[in-house]
Parts: C-alpha cells; structure tokens; sequence
C-alpha cells in the first residue's frame, strides 16, 4: 500500500473519531450545564441528549436525581411552613394571655390565664420535643444526636420554685 492510501486511511480513521467524540463532547457539556445550573439552585432543570447518546443513562439518572432533590426541597418547605403555623398559634395565644395578665379587669381571672399560658408552653414543648425526634430520625445513624442527662446548677433558685418545672420536664433537663 502506498503512503497515500495510509493516509487515507487515518485521515478516515480521524475523522470518524473526531465526529464521534465531537458528540460526546457536546453531551458531555450538556451535563456539566446541567449539573451547573441544579447547583445554582434550578432544581427544574433537565439535561436533553440525543436518544442514541452514549451517555443517556448517565443523563437519564442525573434527570431523576434533580426531580428527586426538587421534591424533597418542595417537601422540605412545606414541612417548615406547617411548622411555622403549629408554632404560631400557641405563641399567639400566649402574646394575648401576657396581655390579658397586663389589665386590671382580668386580675380574677389570673390563675386560669397562667394554667391557660401553662398548657401552651406545654403544647410548644411537646412541637419542639416532636421537632427534635424527627431530624434525630433524618440524620445517619453515624451522626444521630445523643442525648444525655446532665445536672444544671441553679443558685438562687430553691426546690420549691423549680419543682414545677422539673415535674413538667420529667425530673431531667435534656441537653444535646
């Protein structure tokens, strides 16, 4: 065969992969775009490559992954915007029971406004206590949060003014 022929033959060869690999290379790049903008924040951002794409599954599961991620953000804030609710409707409870507490006219009915601000601290204890067992139950088990019983110094205070409060909290203050 001749040098001519030779070179034909790489200057074919050549050019097959150069096409080839044009188009995966552009494929390529429609991912790195893809990737880009989900971690600028589009979450609704899908990568589109040719069906006979080398590298369609690639793309087919990164798909997948940003629709999983999207709904689990969409989870995520419709979870802290029913949080916000729960917590403001006893919060708002207790904005009103301190002003009640402020007026002349309610002083006869001091004790059942304190038991009332009593229940809604309970009731937020109870949210916040739920609060804290569900991200516990989000996290790895390698990074779950310890609780642990520790004694908290309380100088000035005696047994009677924090009996209450320890009878409310089970005896122990938990700190993570």
């Amino acid at each position: 065969m001749s040098i001519a022929a030779y070179l034909s033959i790489l200057l074919l060869v050549g050019a097959s992969l150069y096409a080839w690999v044009r188009l995966l290379w552009r494929d390529l790049e429609a991912l790195r775009l893809h990737a880009d903008r989900i971690g600028a924040g589009d979450l609704q951002a899908r990568a589109q490559v040719s069906p006979r794409s080398q590298i369609r599954v690639i793309v087919d599961h990164s798909n997948r992954m940003a629709a999983r991620v999207a709904e689990l953000v969409q989870r995520q804030r419709d979870l802290t915007h029913a949080i916000s609710h729960e917590l403001r409707t006893p919060l708002a409870r207790l904005s009103f029971e301190v002003d009640m507490l402020g007026h002349d006219q309610y002083l006869p009915r001091r004790g059942q406004i304190l038991q009332d601000m009593r229940t809604d601290i309970s009731e937020l204890e109870a949210m916040v206590a739920e609060l804290l067992v569900y991200a516990r139950l989000e996290r790895p088990a390698d990074d779950a949060v310890r609780l642990e019983t520790v004694d908290v110094p309380m100088p000035g205070a005696s047994s009677a003014t924090c009996a209450p409060a320890i009878r409310r909290t089970s005896n122990c203050i938990r700190a993570i």
